[in-house]
């Protein structure tokens, strides 16, 4: 009872677990104070007697119980419905777990890094983690779900440093520095504290990433309630560099326990869903019971578009940005506890979107940050997601610091009918019959068409396809594809929304505001955005003044009287009530996805040729295609022209790239002529031009000069596909 006496717990009123702490006098206590605080009383001059670190301990065992004492109090206030174990009951599991030596010494921490014998630089620091696994792994008293150990962790320390300030002769030992310093030694030492809480991290996750976020692909006034982790189907993925190996799920990547894949690269096609991966593995974390999360590997998702937008502004570093950079997704971070963390606990970091970062010279810049960040954290996982288009300049960079390159598969048939058949499920969830009915017209339609099999294996078409299912039958290629989604977009959302009658425009705008002009006028900006541009920052990127100014030409034509009025009502009718295009922040537009970017533009040059005659077969040929080939941001755009045209006229295209000399140019011409082949209405109506087309290929995989392991393979790849499902 003595030391019960020296600590202020003997006659401490509502204090439950005084027993704990008697017997811990009697027992690890004072050994530990005799084995941990070694070191301390050794190099601490005047220190004859281990009394003092004693009662200073013993006050913080106290304390310690004392809040959790509270927070088990706060978990049986909050619910009175849910049916616990009384508190007492868990006395002996406190019991035990006080008496585990690792548990001792992890609460001694902030004490003896207060007294200058550890510190976080030493690798030393207050684990609040271990308690948590502890408290697990010694199958204890199960704790309620909102006991929250962050918050215990925080207040303890809080305490301790109030304990040592009190101790006339511990204070009298601490040098001017170390007490002055005490506070932050504490910070430093402790991995969680205001700004670096899990619990408010997890729900941010969850609130920024938990529902599709379909409102730019479905605006017709169909209401959505699915969350990501109920239709998520994980891909396969395959190993760029390493063709031989099996193709593992997409999860092995993203939960690699034993970090196999430390540093991945996960590329993909537009739409294949590169972003839904990186915030699927967010969520997956945000999902785990609060008691667990500092015990799991923690996700750091840097966006990288949103990330440079902050660093035009004000330049950062990662840590900088997530500490309280503009639109982090989540929430922010302490920069400071962070980096704490990232030294010391699984931790897996995604950069998103590394084609997003649209000026080459910055893309070039943010590799060699994301390199660095490798190097300086090398606990840490890194995982970087692009398109191919705007990484390839950057990927022996990337290989040189031991990244590992992925390509996402497309879905295989099981998986799209496991998406298909969910997808349904969940979105008619109130109208059963009708969801089964469309659910069974969607998967027959793609069960008897290898064009739908084709689109259907695109995450980003198969949810277009999802939506438009809704209201028809679907048609076949991928062109008419994007242009129904388009017409869904631009004509049954303002007419489903009333959207005139809400929000009164002038007459003359409105006029310009039905389906075919609104199409028109797209056509010309997705032309502007992209004809001309050499990279990937001109061609998704557009300013106010030159979408003001496409606009106004476009109503000069048209013989409207102060056209750029009306052209100022009209870029704002467009972004704020079609949604194709978009605000982007600061003074930049554009599309809200690059693939109706890349159909637009395409579309453009259909009508000049087909329609407008101001384009003749050979000027397409030419100055389109013979231009543009060799640039692989315009590839996208150049087959999806193909894919509308009629197929006499596609085979004069393909045949023209064929006979392009594209040995300088890794070959372009021939997997673009591929890619154009892919999207035409009927290819099987030009058999001696697909064979025309394997020769080139062939030619390829048999030369003896100089082409690249990834060229050969990709060309053999090609001849594989076509041997096995000859299109002839």
């Amino acid at each position: 009872m003595e030391w019960l006496v020296f600590w202020g717990a003997q006659n401490l009123t509502g204090f439950i677990f005084k027993e704990v702490l008697l017997k811990l006098a009697h027992s690890a206590l004072e050994d530990h104070v005799k084995d941990f605080f070694k070191a301390s009383i050794k190099d601490l001059v005047g220190l004859a007697k281990e009394e003092p670190l004693k009662v200073a301990f013993g006050k913080g065992i106290k304390e310690f119980l004392l809040i959790v004492q509270g927070k088990l109090e706060d978990a049986e206030d909050d619910d009175a419905q849910i049916e616990r174990p009384p508190i007492l009951q868990y006395q002996d599991s406190l019991s035990q777990f006080l008496q585990d030596k690792s548990v001792l010494e992890t609460l001694g921490q902030p004490f003896s890094q207060a007294l200058g014998t550890t510190s976080a630089a030493d690798g030393t620091f207050f684990d609040c983690g271990l308690l948590e696994r502890k408290w697990n792994d010694l199958n204890l008293q199960r704790l309620p779900d909102e006991f929250n150990w962050q918050k215990v962790c925080k207040r303890y320390c809080k305490q301790v440093e109030a304990i040592l300030r009190e101790s006339k002769d511990l204070r009298e030992l601490l040098d001017s520095e170390n007490l002055a310093g005490i506070r932050k030694s504490l910070e430093q030492s402790l991995p969680i504290s205001p700004d670096f809480d899990l619990s408010r991290y997890q729900e941010g996750l969850i609130k920024a990433y938990s529902k599709l976020k379909l409102d730019s692909l479905d605006t017709s006034g169909c209401h959505y309630s699915l969350q990501l982790w109920n239709i998520f189907v994980p891909q396969k993925v395959k190993e760029e560099r390493n063709s031989t190996e099996p193709l593992p799920s997409v999860l092995d990547l993203l939960n690699d326990g034993q970090q196999t894949y430390k540093y991945t690269v996960i590329l993909g096609r537009p739409g294949s869903g590169k972003s839904t991966l990186t915030q699927f593995k967010a969520l997956e974390w945000a999902r785990a019971q609060s008691i667990i999360l500092s015990s799991k590997e923690l996700p750091v998702l840097i966006e990288l578009r949103n990330y440079i937008e902050n660093q035009e502004k004000s330049p950062c570093s990662f840590l900088e940005y997530l500490h309280k950079g503009t639109g982090v997704s989540g929430g922010t971070l302490n920069q400071h506890d962070l980096a704490e963390w990232l030294k010391n606990h699984q931790t897996v970091v995604m950069f998103d979107g590394l084609d997003e970062v649209l000026d080459d010279a910055v893309r070039e810049n943010v590799v060699t940050d994301i390199i660095n960040f490798a190097n300086d954290y090398p606990k840490v996982r890194v995982l970087v997601t692009s398109r191919i288009v705007g990484y390839e300049q950057q990927a022996q960079r990337f290989r040189n610091a031991n990244f590992r390159e992925f390509m996402l598969q497309d879905l295989d048939i099981e998986q799209i009918k496991d998406f298909v058949t969910q997808w349904h499920k969940l979105a008619f969830e109130d109208r059963p019959d009708e969801g089964i009915e469309k659910c069974d017209r969607l998967l027959g339609s793609i069960d008897n068409s290898s064009a739908f099999r084709e689109l259907a294996g695109n995450p980003l078409l198969l949810t277009m396809m999802a939506i438009l299912n809704r209201f028809e039958e679907l048609p076949r290629d991928r062109a008419t594809l994007y242009e129904r989604a388009s017409e869904l977009l631009l004509q049954r959302w303002d007419g489903s929304k009333n959207l005139q009658d809400r929000s009164p425009l002038p007459p003359l705008v409105n006029k310009y505001l039905d389906y075919t002009r609104k199409q028109e006028m797209l056509r010309l900006v997705a032309h502007q955005m992209q004809y001309g541009a050499d990279t990937l920052k001109a061609n998704l990127v557009l300013s106010q003044e030159n979408l003001d100014q496409t606009l106004t030409q476009y109503l000069q034509q048209e013989k409207i009287s102060d056209p750029g009025l009306i052209a100022n009502y009209l870029r704002e009718a467009l972004t704020a009530r079609s949604f194709i295009l978009c605000f982007l922040g600061g003074d930049s537009y554009g599309f809200v996805h690059r693939t109706f970017l890349e159909y637009f533009c395409a579309w453009h040059f259909v009508v000049a040729f087909e329609k407008k005659r101001n384009i003749t077969i050979e000027k397409l040929k030419q100055d389109v295609f013979g231009t543009r080939w060799h640039n692989s941001s315009w590839h996208e755009v150049l087959s999806l022209i193909v894919g509308k045209l009629d197929v006499t006229f596609g085979q004069e295209i393909i045949e023209y790239l064929l006979a392009q000399d594209g040995a300088s140019n890794d070959f372009r011409n021939l997997f673009l002529a591929t890619k154009c082949c892919e999207d035409m209405r009927d290819f099987r109506q030009i058999p001696e031009t697909q064979n025309l087309l394997i020769e080139k290929l062939q030619s390829v995989v048999d030369s003896q000069a100089d082409v690249s392991d990834d060229i050969r393979t990709q060309a053999r790849e090609i001849i594989e596909k076509y041997q096995q499902e000859p299109l002839a």
